[in-house]
C-alpha cells in the first residue's frame, strides 16, 4: 500500500487544510497500515509552491507536488478509487524529505 495513490476524500476540512476529493499518496509503512486500521498519506497537488515541505513528483503524466506540510492520518472509508502508485524513485524522495523534516 505504500506508495500507492488513492483519491480521497478529504471533507470535512477545517482551517487550512485541504480539502476536496483528491489524490493522496500513501507514507506509512504497510505494517502500520495493517495494525492501525488507517494510514498516513500526503495530498498530492497540481500547484507548485516553493516550500521545504513540497516534493515535486509526476504521476499519470501530470507535473504536481506531494503536500508535506499536510499529511495526516485518513480511514480506509474515505478511499474513493485507486489511481495508481508513485515510481519508486518519487516515492523515496518524498520519504528522504520526511526523514529531513522530522530528524532531531
Amino acid at each position: 500500500m505504500r506508495g500507492e495513490v488513492y483519491l480521497m476524500n478529504l471533507d470535512p476540512v477545517m482551517g487550512n487544510e485541504v480539502g476536496k476529493p483528491r489524490p493522496c499518496v500513501v507514507i506509512s509503512p504497510d505494517d502500520l497500515n495493517r495494525r492501525a486500521g488507517t494510514f498516513i498519506i500526503a495530498p498530492l497537488s497540481s500547484q507548485h509552491r516553493r516550500y521545504p515541505s513540497r516534493v515535486d513528483c509526476q504521476f499519470r503524466g501530470r507535473q504536481g507536488q506531494a503536500q508535506l506540510d499536510q499529511i495526516r492520518a485518513l480511514s480506509p472509508l474515505r478511499i474513493v478509487s485507486k489511481l495508481g502508485r508513485l515510481e519508486e524513485d518519487q516515492l523515496n524522495l518524498i520519504l528522504d524529505r520526511l526523514a529531513e523534516m522530522f530528524a532531531p
